[in-house]
């Protein structure tokens, strides 16, 4: 297991996206769907203006 000390404003965003993606999944996510997401919100805070990808 790899452990990264991240910016709180990043950390929280990923664990929020964590909660809400597995909230609606109603299960836990795949490890290719947590890759995505942790993806996202750095792509996110990199290009803030950049268009958004919903997870499906």
């Amino acid at each position: 297991m790899m452990v990264i000390d991240l910016p709180p404003p990043i950390a929280g965003a990923i664990a929020r996206a964590w909660d809400l993606a597995e909230e609606h999944l109603r299960r836990p996510l795949t490890d290719q769907e947590a890759a995505m997401i942790v993806a996202a919100v750095f792509r996110y805070f990199d290009e803030p203006d950049a268009p958004t990808t919903r997870l499906q």
